[in-house]
């Protein structure tokens, strides 16, 4: 309970309005605000149309993560016991909510940590392990793809290497490895 109210447990999408105090906003406009800006123009035009070079290495942290992740969830109980990340989790949506969403200065590094952005929903006590599970998964379906916006080819279990030997997608053809 959570200020004399009780609280609601529910997976959210990107596109849900969530409010804290007077502030309304999407949880994908909450994500982008903390996100890296996207790259100058003359970043963009130098680029290769199919160079997805530097996205395609951010999916090795991606890769490695999702089993970590997965065994943390299982082990609910030594979730749990690590006090720290649940304290700091506390801290952080306490902040948020006295601040009225403005104090949100955990999200930036978690969000250019892969699937470790996930580490606070994960030690919630909130959600049951099944529903713990489906987050993790639900995420890395949804990260772990071809990089290139125009192919999204899933890549499932196939090993980071494999698909670093590879080069390129068979698909779209967008460039993974120079």
């Amino acid at each position: 309970m959570l200020h004399g109210k009780s609280s609601i447990k529910k997976l959210i999408d990107s596109n849900d309005v969530l409010t804290f105090g007077d502030t309304t906003t999407t949880a994908r406009e909450l994500i982008a605000r903390y996100l890296p800006p996207p790259p100058a123009e003359e970043a963009v035009a130098k680029k290769e149309p199919l160079d997805f070079t530097a996205e395609f290495a951010a999916l090795k942290q991606v890769y490695e993560q999702y089993p970590q992740l997965k065994r943390d969830c299982r082990n609910r109980e030594r979730m749990i016991r690590t006090g720290s990340v649940i304290l700091s989790s506390v801290v952080s949506v306490g902040a948020v909510l006295g601040s009225g969403g403005t104090a949100l200065g955990f999200l930036p590094v978690l969000s250019s940590a892969g699937l470790s952005m996930l580490v606070p929903t994960l030690c919630s006590t909130l959600l049951s392990t099944d529903e713990k599970m489906e987050v993790i998964d639900k995420e890395y379906r949804e990260r772990y793809r071809c990089p290139n916006p125009e192919c999204r080819l899933p890549f499932y279990s196939q090993e980071w290497a494999q698909l670093a030997q590879q080069k390129t997608c068979r698909r779209c053809k967008a460039i993974w490895v120079s």
